[in-house]
């Protein structure tokens, strides 16, 4: 292989390195999810109308040249190793990017190509067919 060809995988390769971590929240311990569970992103704590369990906070760091899109796959992953089956993404203010967008782009299947440092999300678990409740009464239960 040429070197020129080695350099420019190399950078790829760097382009894509995510660093994640997690923080667990409360006393609900969870085991891990399988790797191809899906993990819904929400916008908001509020948009989600069932039972909610916080279960940590997950974080995901990278160099230039990463994706929004690829940072939310991490997050996802790490939310994964939680057993959270959903992330609720922090509010653009408190996320580090090179490019300002809105989250709905994401939520409705549109790719999003610029580059992002660090995001973070509030990892949880949502009980299936849980009665709905209010999120200020979920909020003071915990």
């Amino acid at each position: 292989m040429h070197l020129p060809a080695l350099a420019a995988l190399a950078l790829v390769f760097l382009a894509s390195c995510v660093s994640t971590s997690s923080v667990r929240l409360g006393s609900n311990h969870y085991p891990a999810a399988d790797r191809r569970a899906p993990v819904t992103v929400y916008e908001a704590l509020s948009d989600i109308d069932a039972h909610v369990v916080k279960v940590g906070i997950v974080q995901a760091e990278a160099g230039n040249g990463t994706s929004w899109t690829r940072m939310v796959e991490c997050l996802q992953t790490e939310a994964r190793s939680l057993g959270a089956n959903a992330i609720v993404l922090a509010h653009e203010d408190d996320r580090d990017a090179t490019t300002t967008t809105s989250w709905f782009d994401f939520l409705r299947g549109q790719q999003r190509t610029f580059s992002v440092d660090r995001m973070s999300a509030l990892a949880v678990r949502i009980h299936a067919g849980a009665k709905p409740v209010a999120i200020s009464s979920s909020l003071d239960a915990e």
